[in-house]
């Protein structure tokens, strides 16, 4: 599984760039080390109205330290100079506490975004959206969808909060995104009963996102119901670490995997 292998390693983050669209790169380097053992994963990086840089990632943290903060953390770097220099020190926004995903009545293990946290940037005033999965809204029983915003650039961060809709089993591997609008939508997968049947889904937010209030019924994107246990097994049943999520006029844009007739891993498409 991801998590046991990213604990095994030490593993800095490195960043290469372009200033010229791509025709040619600067020779990639180091902009962050989080020490002997400890390990980055997942790094992905946003670019806010000001030109500013933001790198999300998962801090790990393999002993105990004086920080406490042993284990998986969803943290922060930036760079205000277009990424030729970046902040010393990372900002850690919380602790990312998943359990993993397994089967409900089996306990068979499925393969997720368990350990990967996700960006969105608003476009028009610069905001930032992270999701992650996360089991302290179960008590540690399962993973759901972790949400919080910045709305100052990274430097704080609103409480964590769940953003999917509770059917009493996990919901896992979500992606983020803001449209035109400055809506924010979230998908995710979630289990809609113990046997393994999964529904892939989309929440949205239009103002005061920080405010669990706020934010909408859930919308169902996958047409039927399907049976995880018939995905590719790869370390657990595996339907993709990420999925595809973006917006146009409006619309969120949905790109994700799941097993359908005799193919397990149809890719589907939707607007909504």
């Amino acid at each position: 599984r991801a998590p046991e292998r990213a604990l095994g390693y030490r593993g800095p983050t490195w960043f290469a760039r372009t200033t010229d669209g791509g025709a040619s790169w600067e020779e990639a380097r180091q902009i962050y080390d989080p020490g002997e053992v400890n390990q980055t994963i997942g790094n992905q990086i946003v670019v806010r109205p000001n030109g500013e840089l933001i790198n999300v990632f998962n801090l790990i943290y393999n002993f105990k330290n004086a920080h406490k903060v042993r284990g998986y953390n969803v943290a922060i770097l930036s760079s205000s100079d277009h990424g030729a220099s970046w902040s010393s020190k990372a900002t850690i926004i919380d602790k990312l506490q998943t359990v993993g995903v397994t089967i409900p009545d089996s306990g068979d293990p499925v393969r997720t975004g368990d350990i990967i946290p996700e960006i969105a940037v608003d476009h028009n005033n610069g905001n930032l959206y992270v999701v992650w999965q996360d089991a302290r809204f179960s008590d540690g029983a399962y993973d759901e969808v972790a949400f919080s915003m910045s709305t100052d650039g990274g430097s704080t961060w609103s409480n964590t909060m769940k953003v999917n809709k509770s059917h009493g089993f996990a919901a896992f591997t979500p992606s983020v995104r803001v449209s035109s609008d400055g809506t924010v939508g979230v998908t995710y997968y979630a289990f809609t009963n113990g046997s393994g049947m999964t529904d892939y889904y989309l929440v949205t937010c239009s103002s005061d996102c920080g405010d669990p209030a706020k934010w909408g019924n859930e919308t169902r994107v996958t047409k039927d119901s399907f049976d995880m246990t018939q995905a590719p097994n790869a370390r657990g049943f595996f339907t993709g670490d990420y999925e595809g999520l973006a917006t146009n006029s409006g619309d969120f844009l949905t790109f994700f995997s799941q097993p359908h007739g005799s193919d397990k891993a149809s890719v589907f498409f939707s607007r909504q």
